[in-house]
């Protein structure tokens, strides 16, 4: 089968390799000049597991409608949202409640393990030599963004996460 994977960033590279190492004729197609130009790029090449989460979380409503207003939001309503995209936003604000959340995140991290684990795999059979460490260091300024932080660790540690946090004030936990 002839199949077009749309992106040259690293899921759709190594979509592509996995289709082409299953026989499949692939076609990778990308606006820019080169691969991993584009959030592959700004994600600086991080593949971390642990840092995975639902953009449905407990607490986003709160978080994206106090910043509605800024100039840097992370959300924008062009308009006033029609039938579908209020269907779509009721939908996403039941997927914020924790149950559901718990379970989107733990699976998130499910197949951001096995990602990961296929990376290395891959690197080894194609003898690619890369940069990599074990952790992700993550600065916070404030002290409600470490105890936010402490929540998802939190919910990582129930999942089997190892994580740490440590502030300026205090010894590492």
């Amino acid at each position: 089968m002839h199949i077009a994977v749309i992106g040259a960033g690293i899921v759709g590279i190594t979509t592509a390799h996995e289709l082409a190492c299953d026989g499949h004729q692939v076609t990778v197609f990308e606006r820019r000049s080169g691969v991993a130009s584009e959030t592959s790029f700004a994600n600086a090449g991080i593949l971390a597991p642990g840092y995975v989460t639902p953009w449905a979380a407990p607490g986003m409503l709160r978080k994206v409608l106090g910043q509605a207003w800024r100039r840097d939001a992370a959300v924008r309503l062009a308009a006033l949202p029609g039938p579908a995209l209020a269907a779509w936003l009721w939908r996403w604000w039941r997927a914020c409640e924790r149950p559901l959340y718990l379970a989107n995140r733990s699976a998130m991290l499910a197949l951001a393990t096995i990602s990961l684990a296929r990376t290395r795999e891959i690197a080894a059979e194609l003898s690619i030599e890369h940069e990599r460490t074990r952790g992700l260091l993550v600065l916070l300024r404030r002290g409600q963004e470490l105890s936010q932080a402490r929540t998802g660790l939190s919910l990582l540690a129930d999942l089997g996460v190892r994580a740490a946090t440590k502030s300026l004030h205090e010894k590492a936990q």
